[in-house]
């Protein structure tokens, strides 16, 4: 028997590579096609576990990858395309099976899947995105619906009743945290965005991208990139502007209580961000106008708070992305 050629051996490495989730082939942000190395593929195989010296041994770990799946049902997550037919893997694909989605908003829709005839099973489309529980037979997974495109600027404009005609949109792009107003606060908040967006209009800019404002780590004030939040849920207090809703009469005696003037003058004149000691900065003074809230807010301002309490406390126990934040299958497939 002759030794199989180059061509079958790279095309029995890419299609474990592929079974094994890894793409060997994609396109840059250029739209050039590019190709991982075969030899940094095995690496990669090799790392987990998968043999992948021969075209044999290409098969046999593909094979077991398969027994895997069918041993453990249905993977923690699949995803699918909006308004297109979704795919469950399926070995047994010989009959309908009656399946249940649980949308995210908490309505329901139930169905057939219908069998492919190529080891998957066929779900109508589902028309909206999120992350879904599937229930189908005596198994489920979190089914996450995506739209086939991301929303971009023409999106954007025409959901501001926006339509160009002829003339390019533009916008600024600015890092919250860096912009200044000539407080002494040591770092950009909300406030300053929002002056940073009426000068920006001034000029006709059509937008104003941000840095993720989701929520840090305030008692670990050294884990500040804000692309690494503990929650997207919700958003980082440094940069809120508490006299938005204290008036800054009391922001300044609380600065003066916590005898933080200087503290704060000196972090507003530096070049670059303190991000530990400015944070714990800020944090004190929040501290220090939420324990004095009682005699600095009026009844009305209380109310809302606690209301604003009670809806974050009922969002954390409802959102799927909460309840559900590490899906797991939880049934093998039957095989009748």
């Amino acid at each position: 028997m002759s030794p199989p050629t180059i061509s079958s051996a790279t095309d029995a490495l890419h299609a474990l590579a592929q079974r094994a989730g890894l793409e060997p082939r994609w396109l840059d942000a250029w739209g050039r096609p590019q190709q991982v190395p075969d030899d940094a593929l095995r690496r990669v195989l090799q790392g987990l576990a998968l043999a992948c010296d021969t075209p044999a041994q290409c098969r046999a770990s593909g094979a077991r990858l398969d027994a895997e799946d069918a041993a453990l049902g249905l993977p923690p997550l699949m995803t699918a395309d909006r308004d297109r037919p979704v795919a469950v893997p399926w070995p047994d694909d010989t009959e309908d099976r009656p399946y249940q989605i649980e949308l995210e908003d908490g309505s329901r829709l139930d169905g057939t899947a219908k069998p492919a005839g190529d080891g998957t099973l066929r779900l109508p489309a589902v028309a909206a995105c999120g992350y879904h529980r599937l229930h189908i037979a005596q198994a489920q997974t979190m089914l996450a619906v995506a739209p086939p495109r991301c929303f971009g600027v023409d999106d954007a404009l025409r959901a501001a009743g926006r339509e160009m005609t002829g003339e390019r949109a533009w916008g600024l792009a600015v890092q919250l945290y860096g912009l200044r107003r000539g407080a002494p606060a040591g770092m950009g908040d909300l406030t300053t965005l929002a002056l940073c967006c009426e000068a920006a209009a001034r000029e006709r800019a059509d937008a104003v991208a941000i840095n993720p404002l989701h929520a840090g780590f305030a008692a670990l004030p050294d884990r500040y990139s804000p692309y690494s939040p503990s929650s997207r849920l919700f958003y980082n207090p440094l940069y809120a502007d508490p006299a938005v809703v204290f008036g800054q009469s009391a922001v300044n005696s609380a600065i003066a209580a916590l005898d933080a003037g200087t503290a704060f003058a000196q972090h507003e004149a530096r070049t670059e961000i303190d991000w530990v000691e400015l944070s714990r900065l800020r944090l004190s003074v929040l501290r220090w106008l939420w324990e004095h809230r009682e005699r600095l807010l009026p009844q009305a301002s209380l109310d809302a708070c606690a209301a604003f309490r009670r809806a974050a406390a009922r969002r954390c126990t409802t959102t799927p992305a909460m309840r559900r934040s590490r899906p797991t299958a939880s049934a093998k497939r039957p095989t009748a």
